[in-house]
């Protein structure tokens, strides 16, 4: 029951919280990472995460990738990629703090931030040291008006209040046709 709740249930709570693009119009969508999604209520197991699929722009994303940094003094933080499994690109970033259960059960992962800024992912860094964590992250896309390839650059900090939250502003440059 709860799996087959899962996709309609995570679908909901991400739209609600900015998360990437729905079926229904209706939906109001925010800014691409929500920086306060932290509520408990946003709770998954890693069952859930692992089989989440959605239809976005007529490509079936599924998850590509999934790692756990410790955090010393702090919950684990969990990073879920999604993407299109045929060209293996991510598209979307789940992050999620990881809370322990009863012993032998599995943890709950509680979400508190859904990425899905313009773009591939093509490289993404975890920093972790003294209780702080840092997600560097690069992502590369085609301007639409322009036609020109661009790489964009950004840090999000694993915080002391349980969201991610921008560190340095994006970077953006232009990709020269010999790279």
């Amino acid at each position: 029951m709860i799996v087959r709740c899962y996709s309609a249930c995570f679908m909901l709570a991400v739209a609600a919280a900015g998360g990437c693009t729905t079926n229904d119009s209706s939906l109001p969508l925010r800014p691409p990472l929500a920086h306060a999604i932290w509520n408990p209520e946003l709770r998954f197991s890693e069952v859930e995460v692992r089989s989440r699929t959605w239809i976005e722009a007529g490509s079936v994303l599924k998850l590509l990738g999934y790692s756990v940094t410790r955090v010393m003094g702090r919950p684990d933080l969990v990073i879920a990629k999604y993407g299109p499994p045929a060209t293996g690109e991510v598209r979307c970033i789940d992050f999620y703090e990881s809370r322990p259960t009863v012993p032998d059960q599995e943890a709950l992962l509680i979400l508190i931030a859904h990425d899905r800024r313009a773009g591939r992912v093509t490289s993404l860094e975890v920093v972790s040291g003294n209780g702080k964590a840092t997600v560097h992250i690069t992502r590369e896309f085609l301007q639409t008006e322009t036609q020109k390839r661009v790489r964009m650059t950004y840090v999000l900090e694993y915080m002391d209040d349980h969201r991610m939250t921008a560190t340095t502003s994006e970077t953006e440059s232009v990709i020269s046709d010999h790279e």
